[in-house]
């Protein structure tokens, strides 16, 4: 027995001993690691019953934006303190640049601190408006906000007994959206049906009769422009022969302002609605002489379009009325920036012929024209983008010494602009610190 070889078995011994350690850190980071995986599923789920928060008639309105501001000293400017009169009543609103879905730099705006805003663009087929944005702003609660949505032109065509359907068809040959005629109130509850709502009550306000004649003095010519173009068309066509045929004309200028309750099924919220709408067209009637025969023609071509919808929602009547006048400040100076008007321009200036000739993929074009301006931009000018801004009451038109202009309600006696605030006041006495001047 002292003659047996002991170092095989010490080397089997220590074999054993290392592979039972193994086993134990093998056992120990697969618990680990199933410990890890349940704390993260438990926060995921602490996550997901945390939304549940949020009140399901406004969850809509709750998208983070990201804010693009339009000059350097922005984050100096919200962080410096101000000195305030406090006997005065003071509204501050910072001026933002909005960032779409398109990562276009497309909306200029004013919305209180603490309040969310977002903008979502997309590519429409149209002869004026290629380019469509719908800007969502709610306040920092989420009891109230606004709705903009831009100007949008639409195709009417009536040939005999077929007529434009009451859903949007992109005609390609036209490079038009068609839709059926919609006045702007008509159009007001379609845009709302879009959302998901319907009118539980409303009042429609009249318009004064001389902002409906207004907005159609210069219609007429628009419609003479539309008639004079189908008559060349319609004449250089061979196919149509003899014809015995009148020529008319159409327009109409509409103006809606609704308030009242409106409902997505799930509960009401107050709002107030604001559209104006434009129609201008032309039409052709009477006969095509073949030899012992005649056929009727009839035919339209109309175009119509909203300049923009606003709608200003609350959750309850109190914080309607509280929030209305503020609501409508912001509605007043929304505005597309010079690098979205050159955007759709270009489009315009290049895509129909593209279209019509069938050289290029209009879509592909569309991101080529973005990413064109992006790179080449230089503008810095807003327009405001209603056109429906000088038929609006009670505010009054101001221009800062920079060429801003600037839309405040009459009540607004001392206005205040320094680039990139506006404060407004009701007592001479109130001081809104250095930089600031009075435009009114």
């Amino acid at each position: 027995m002292k003659d047996i070889n002991k170092k095989p078995v010490i080397i089997t011994l220590c074999i054993c001993v290392a592979c039972f350690f193994i086993c134990i850190a093998i056992i120990a980071v697969v618990c680990g690691f199933k410990i890890v995986v349940a704390k993260l599923n438990s926060e995921v789920v602490k996550e997901q019953v945390d939304d549940s928060d949020y009140d399901e008639s406004f969850d809509e309105y709750e998208y983070p934006v990201e804010i693009y501001p339009d000059d350097d000293n922005y984050e100096k400017r919200e962080t410096e303190s101000t000195s305030v009169d406090n006997n005065a009543n003071v509204t501050r609103l910072s001026h933002q640049i909005l960032k779409d879905n398109m990562y276009i730099d497309s909306i200029s705006l004013f919305i209180p601190d603490g309040w969310n805003a977002r903008a979502t663009t997309e590519y429409r087929v149209c002869g004026s408006h290629p380019l469509q944005s719908t800007v969502e702003i709610s306040s920092d609660r989420g009891d109230c906000g606004v709705i903009v949505l831009t100007p949008f032109t639409y195709l009417d065509k009536v040939m005999g007994e077929t007529k434009s359907n009451n859903y949007e068809e992109t005609m390609m040959l036209d490079y038009m959206t068609s839709l059926k005629y919609h006045n702007a109130s008509d159009f007001t509850d379609y845009y709302l049906n879009s959302l998901g709502y319907n009118w539980v009550e409303c009042n429609s306000y009249p318009v004064d009769e001389a902002m409906i004649a207004g907005l159609t003095a210069k219609l007429p010519s628009e419609a003479e422009k539309i008639k004079n173009s189908l008559k060349r068309e319609f004449a250089s066509n061979e196919a149509y022969g003899n014809v015995d045929v009148d020529y008319t004309t159409e327009y109409e200028g509409t103006i809606s302002k609704k308030i009242g309750i409106i409902s997505n099924g799930n509960g009401s919220i107050y709002a107030k609605t604001y559209c104006v709408g434009e129609l201008c067209g032309a039409g052709i009637s009477g006969y095509m002489m073949a030899p012992g025969a005649s056929f009727p023609i009839d035919y339209k071509y109309d175009y119509w379009s909203h300049k923009g919808v606003s709608i200003f929602w609350a959750s309850n009547q109190e914080t309607f009325n509280e929030n209305e006048e503020l609501a409508q400040f912001i509605i007043d100076n929304v505005a597309t920036t010079k690098m979205y008007q050159q955007i759709e321009q270009e489009m315009l200036n290049v895509m129909i012929p593209l279209v019509k000739s069938g050289q290029q993929d209009v879509a592909n074009y569309a991101q080529q024209c973005i990413q064109s301006v992006q790179s080449n931009f230089n503008g810095t000018n807003d327009r405001v983008m209603q056109e429906w801004d000088d038929y609006l009451l009670d505010q009054d038109r101001y221009q800062a010494s920079d060429g801003t202009q600037i839309i405040v309600p009459t009540e607004a006696e001392y206005v205040y602009y320094n680039g990139n605030e506006v404060i407004w006041a009701d007592n001479a006495s109130f001081d809104p610190g250095a930089g600031y001047e009075q435009v009114n």
